[in-house]
């Protein structure tokens, strides 16, 4: 993603985060999610106010390509 969004990761309009342990358990709950996987967020003074779980991701799994192409497409959407 750092090559197809530079200008949204160098304005903090996108960041990238790994939740691990209790912050992933406490954001799958947040976000309605029953396994790992991918959210889009945007934030408001430090809270969500919208998002977009990417479901879709797990069928493109065997590609990366498939799954870059997803998920950038998805964050395009979802800047605009």
């Amino acid at each position: 993603m750092e090559t197809r969004f530079p200008g949204e990761l160098a304005a903090g309009r996108l960041e990238f985060k790994a939740l691990k342990g209790r912050a992933a358990a406490a954001g799958m709950a947040r976000f309605g999610m029953e396994a790992k996987g991918f959210v889009l967020v945007e934030l408001h003074d430090g809270l969500p106010s919208r998002y977009e779980v990417l479901h879709g991701i797990w069928e493109r799994l065997e590609s990366d390509r498939a799954v870059m192409e997803y998920v950038g497409s998805k964050i395009a959407g979802f800047l605009r």
